[in-house]
């Protein structure tokens, strides 16, 4: 599965633990360019906060804010019972467009979303 989202921040971390193993890892907030419909009582687009992918996917952050295609793959993962079940998890990353040339994009052809954000 692979989605179109607009990355507003990354961080990575690559560091000695307390255990001296080397702790690597990239973490992406980002907003989902086609979101699922919204719960009752919600209004607006989620941000997704603090998601993992593989720390090789680094290289792939050329601007924030951006556009990206995030691909997803079925990973095993323990639930809270301690069962493992298959959870879509984001593996791969690559760059599309900066923000700020969409925006400007968009401006220049008249084609603004409208109504977003109401309730």
């Amino acid at each position: 599965m692979q989605s179109i989202v607009l990355v507003l921040h990354s961080k990575k971390n690559d560091f000695k633990g307390q255990d001296g193993n080397q702790v690597k890892s990239l973490k992406l907030s980002y907003i989902p360019c086609d979101p699922p419909e919204n719960s009752e009582g919600e209004c607006g687009i989620a941000v997704i906060e603090g998601e993992s992918l593989p720390f090789d996917q680094a290289v792939q952050i050329k601007e924030i804010p951006g556009f990206y295609d995030l691909e997803y793959a079925p990973t095993p993962k323990k639930n809270k019972y301690g069962r493992t079940e298959q959870v879509l998890m984001p593996r791969r990353l690559s760059f599309r467009a900066g923000a700020a040339q969409k925006v400007a994009e968009l401006i220049a052809s008249g084609n603004l979303p409208v109504g977003v954000g109401k309730p």
